[in-house]
Order: C-alpha cells, then sequence, then structure tokens
C-alpha cells in the first residue's frame, strides 16, 4: 500500500528544495547547494555578484524569493530573518 503522505519530490514544479535554513548576512558565501533565497519581511538587503560587483538596498518582499542566487548577502534592512532553500 502507498504511503499517503509520501511526496514526489522530483515532479513538483512549486518546490525548489528540501531543506529551509536560517542565514546570517555576512561575509561569508552561501553554500553551493542554495536554491532560493527569501527574507521574512519587506525591505532591502546588500548582497555580492557570482562576479564580486556588489548591489546595495536591492529590494526585497517578504517570503518572495530573490530573482537570482548571489555569491553572499552581506547586510540587510527590515527583515529580521534571511532563510536559503537547500
Amino acid at each position: 500500500m502507498t504511503d499517503k503522505f509520501a511526496i514526489d519530490r522530483n515532479r513538483n514544479p512549486f518546490q525548489f528544495g528540501s531543506k529551509i535554513q536560517e542565514w546570517e548576512p555576512g561575509t561569508n558565501e552561501l553554500p553551493r547547494a542554495t536554491r532560493a533565497v527569501i527574507f521574512d519581511n519587506d525591505g532591502t538587503c546588500d548582497l555580492t555578484n557570482a562576479d564580486d560587483t556588489t548591489v546595495t538596498a536591492f529590494p526585497i518582499v517578504a517570503l518572495a524569493c530573490l530573482p537570482i542566487i548571489p555569491k553572499k548577502i552581506t547586510a540587510m534592512s527590515g527583515p529580521a530573518k534571511c532563510y536559503l532553500v537547500i
């Protein structure tokens, strides 16, 4: 008998990963396995792109994924928490 709670994660187009992890903005690079970055509130963030260019005060919306996976999230203003989907 099949498990009624089983989820076929490989075929779910709305699921980015299988783990949420809190992330403290700073100088550390995001883990390579990161699939999405979300924040708990509206505001802005400072980030570093893959080519080491920086963007300051990038607007963010609560629980909306960033359009890219940056190399680093160096600061945030407004949100209290940053989460990574891995």
